[in-house]
């Protein structure tokens, strides 16, 4: 690997200088993660890996979260939980972070999993909802 790799990144918040969403921030953690093993350097993801166990900490019990995130604060905001436009994403990534890491991430597995069980029992249409059972 080139141990000459410059890795620069330029992020473009689509809300507002202080609000992201979860999606946007959860695919960061996918990417650093990623770059972090090609280049064989673990620590290109560790500020991913703080933002990620910093939602972990503040997700709602139910794991169902609305699908904004102050930048400044950390702090989940908006009254919007939603399995489509920006909620779905996270949750996805979520397992796509649990299956890169060959399934030893507790972190991400431990935010999909109730998300699943609260999500399939607020559906009224049930047959709509795939979660994958882990």
């Amino acid at each position: 690997m080139d141990q000459g790799l410059t890795l620069t990144l330029t992020l473009a918040l689509a809300l507002t200088p202080t609000q992201s969403s979860l999606a946007e921030v959860s695919t960061l953690s996918l990417e650093f993660n990623y770059v972090a093993h090609i280049a064989g350097r673990p620590e290109l993801a560790l500020p991913a890996q703080r933002t990620m166990d910093l939602i972990r900490n503040r997700m709602p019990e139910s794991g169902l979260a609305p699908i904004y995130i102050s930048t400044t604060s950390g702090r989940l905001e908006g009254g919007t939980v939603t399995l489509g436009a920006r909620g779905d994403s996270f949750y996805e990534y979520l397992l796509k972070e649990w299956l890169q890491s060959s399934r030893t991430c507790p972190r991400s597995i431990d935010m999909y999993v109730p998300t699943c069980s609260h999500a399939t029992g607020r559906l009224s249409r049930p047959s709509l909802c795939l979660c994958v059972r882990v």
